[in-house]
């Protein structure tokens, strides 16, 4: 009966250190999980502030007022109504286009950035032909009853630079809504083809008509950390009142864009 007692007093300190060895390795899990946890915060922590600089292709459709094609047969210099007038134009023109950034993050909900954005090129065609303004025609040596015919073809550039501020809302684990808003420095030049043609005349002049000023910005769209280094974009975003006046005439720009992200 001693030695049964001393057999199963040995089991017991057996049992009750193995017990003690479970709570080790469950302490060293604990230790290991928390260590992870404070690395792993510690790294978020590092994306919150600094600088980052990203690259982005776009798709943007620019709708071009109507009035801007006013300029194109120069219907101003015709006396009455012209005999003839046409004019094609698409005023939801789609271009591809690019753009960069660079920021700054303040913390994780808030920062600034500088940004290039390419908008692309649209095209515009339009033709008249009337009787002249007299006092035109005859300082031009051509007569006071002159119908000439005009025909017209441009391409309309715009780029421009923008100084937004973005706030930036967590969702998910490495997923932000994005929300900007700023000021837009655009420019526009438009390259002009005229040709003017009579009885008497045939003559094509080549123009440069260029504009520029400040419109605003503002747009929404979705981040997503892929690393700590590295972040992608989806957004939309708008400029209003682009261009203005006969020159270039006034348009608005809508901007669908995917963009990739560095974070130093």
């Amino acid at each position: 009966i001693c030695g049964i007692s001393h057999i199963e007093v040995i089991k017991a300190d057996a049992n009750h250190e193995e017990c003690r060895e479970d709570k080790r390795r469950m302490k060293g899990r604990i230790l290991l999980i928390v260590g992870l946890v404070l690395i792993y915060s510690s790294t978020l922590y590092a994306r919150t502030s600094g600088t980052y600089f990203g690259v982005g292709l776009a798709r943007t459709t620019t709708y071009i007022d109507p009035m801007t094609f006013e300029t194109l047969p120069y219907s101003y210099l015709f006396t009455g109504k012209p005999i003839f007038f046409t004019a094609s134009q698409d005023n939801a023109t789609t271009n591809s286009s690019w753009s960069m950034y660079a920021g700054y993050h303040f913390n994780r909900y808030f920062s600034m950035e500088a940004l290039y954005q390419q908008l692309g090129e649209y095209s515009r065609s339009g033709s008249n032909r009337g009787l002249v303004d007299q006092n035109l025609t005859h300082d031009a040596g051509l007569g006071t009853q002159v119908t000439l015919s005009i025909s017209d073809t441009d391409r309309l550039k715009l780029q421009g630079y923008a100084l937004t501020a973005v706030g930036s809302y967590p969702v998910a684990d490495y997923i932000y809504l994005l929300g900007k808003v700023g000021a837009f420095y655009w420019d526009a030049t438009l390259n002009r083809s005229v040709t003017f043609t009579s009885s008497t005349l045939n003559k094509t002049l080549l123009l440069k008509e260029t504009d520029s000023g400040f419109s605003p910005i503002f747009g929404v769209g979705l981040r997503i950390d892929v690393s700590r280094s590295l972040s992608v974009r989806g957004e939309w975003s708008r400029i209003s009142n682009i261009g203005g006046g006969l020159s270039t005439g006034s348009s608005y720009a809508n901007i669908t864009s995917f963009s990739a992200q560095i974070n130093f």
